[in-house]
């Protein structure tokens, strides 16, 4: 005697993103910036940060296939983000930003909230961007 499970439909469904987490007019803006690393602008697209905090900074999770919010992203150069072997997608994350001392959840954070508030001024997120990596500096160590 055989027996089947009969299981339902949405056993096997991905799970659906959260309300919120996508937001294409937000990417857009982003990408008018400066980038957040050496603050040139032009060529500049939107990294979603695939980081967590953790007790001593940040690090880096396996969320390979998981969708990163939008809201998560931070603008860099090009280049930068995935042109040449020094480029964040050549290694690990968490250690190419300890690197640049810089804190892209703090910074990722600070945008989404200029973003809400309605302060969309390229000229205004430049200016806390800077002030950011000047105040910041330092990134947590492992």
């Amino acid at each position: 005697m055989s027996y089947c499970i009969k299981r339902p439909a949405t056993a096997f469904a991905a799970p659906k993103a959260r309300k919120g987490n996508r937001s294409p007019s937000y990417l857009s803006w982003l990408r008018t910036l400066p980038c957040c690393v050496c603050g040139s602008s032009g060529d500049v697209v939107a990294h979603h940060v695939r980081l967590e905090r953790c007790p001593s900074g940040f690090r880096s999770y396996g969320m390979l296939g998981k969708r990163v919010p939008d809201f998560q992203c931070v603008p860099l150069r090009s280049d930068l983000h995935d042109g040449y072997a020094f480029s964040l997608h050549a290694g690990n994350e968490a250690d190419w930003w300890r690197k640049k001392e810089i804190n892209p959840m703090d910074m990722a954070e600070m945008l989404a909230d200029r973003w809400e508030a309605g302060t969309r001024s390229i000229e205004d997120a430049h200016e806390a961007m800077t002030n950011l990596r000047n105040a910041s500096g330092k990134v947590g160590k492992r």
